[in-house]
């Protein structure tokens, strides 16, 4: 029975993530938020830089529709060359949140199976987290220009509800950061949500399938604990590992799914020590960013024009140094 209970309490938590964003997104309720942003900013190129690390922050599917609906609104409508740089920063806008949002299922798993704070998986994670923050910043100040902007600015903003609607979160998120429980916090924050909302019909924002991936990852990770000596004279070899790591990737690839790479990244780490967490991460993070099954490059393709070879260029350049990172981690 503790093979299937134990630190299944983070199906509440996630839950709770998934109610508040999908009412959030559903409502529209950021909208007057970046209005306000907008109008506030004197830079074009700041507009940019602060859009692209803020305007993917739901851990909603299709985020990166929401963030490019928000980008689409900075760019030239009739210039394809323009357009087409902002299709790479959609992408990175809304990628570089696995590293760190605790709104995402990719922290979150970690914290459920692995048994860790908040701090302690970002204590692994933040030379990944890094990397991505000064590439995201170096990709916008050597291939945008000003001229590449076009800003519209908003008026007759409703500050009032902006309150109502990002005090809450933000609190939350503080909460959470500080070590408190997150499964009373965003239990607490969807349920006020769905009261703002009068969105009753809350269910229909949780993703079911992920809920029984976090439910079957965490079932496995109880088995192995008990079962870890078990494990431990197996991986005795230490060849065994780069044969996991090799594995792990090809699957990430393939499956190109956040919820499965980090599925199979924090099984590996459970078997193989939390001395690798980080770089079965980066290796599994990289097989998704790159995969075919990725959707992502689509929908920015549709967007804003942007040629797939352009994307490939610029998400190798990332996943070489991510793994560069990752390998230094582990040996120093």
């Amino acid at each position: 029975m503790n093979v299937l209970l134990k630190n299944q309490e983070y199906l509440i938590f996630l839950a709770g993530v998934m109610v508040s964003s999908g009412i959030i997104k559903s409502n529209n309720y950021f909208a007057p938020i970046f209005s306000w942003l907008l109008d506030k900013f004197k830079s074009k190129k700041l507009v940019v830089y602060f859009v692209s690390f803020v305007s993917g922050i739901l851990p909603v599917s299709g985020r990166v529709s929401v963030s490019a609906g928000i980008l689409d609104t900075l760019t030239p409508k009739n210039n394809c060359k323009s357009r087409s740089k902002f299709g790479i920063i959609d992408y990175l806008a809304t990628h570089h949140y696995y590293l760190w949002s605790p709104l995402e299922k990719t922290i979150i798993i970690p914290m459920a199976v692995l048994s860790l704070t908040y701090l302690q998986v970002m204590s692994y994670l933040w030379p990944l987290l890094l990397v991505t923050f000064i590439y995201t910043i170096c990709y916008i100040k050597v291939m945008v220009n000003e001229e590449d902007i076009e800003i519209n600015k908003q008026i007759n903003i409703e500050k009032t509800k902006i309150s109502f609607v990002l005090f809450p979160l933000l609190a939350s998120v503080g909460f959470l950061i500080a070590g408190h429980n997150g499964n009373l916090i965003f239990g607490a924050l969807s349920i006020y949500y769905i009261i703002l909302s009068k969105d009753f019909k809350f269910w229909r924002h949780i993703n079911w399938g992920l809920m029984g991936l976090l439910f079957l990852v965490t079932c496995a990770a109880n088995y192995i604990s008990t079962y870890d000596k078990v494990f431990e004279d197996y991986i005795k070899n230490q060849n065994n590992i780069w044969l996991a790591c090799v594995f792990g990737f090809l699957f990430s690839f393939l499956l190109g799914s956040s919820g499965k790479f980090i599925g199979i990244a924090v099984l590996l780490t459970k078997i193989f020590g939390m001395k690798y967490f980080v770089l079965f991460f980066a290796l599994e993070y990289s097989g998704y960013l790159i995969s075919p099954s990725h959707k992502c490059t689509c929908i920015g393709k549709m967007y804003f024009g942007t040629p797939i070879l352009d994307y490939a260029k610029v998400l190798l350049l990332w996943i070489i140094l991510i793994i560069i990172t990752a390998v230094s981690v582990i040996k120093i």
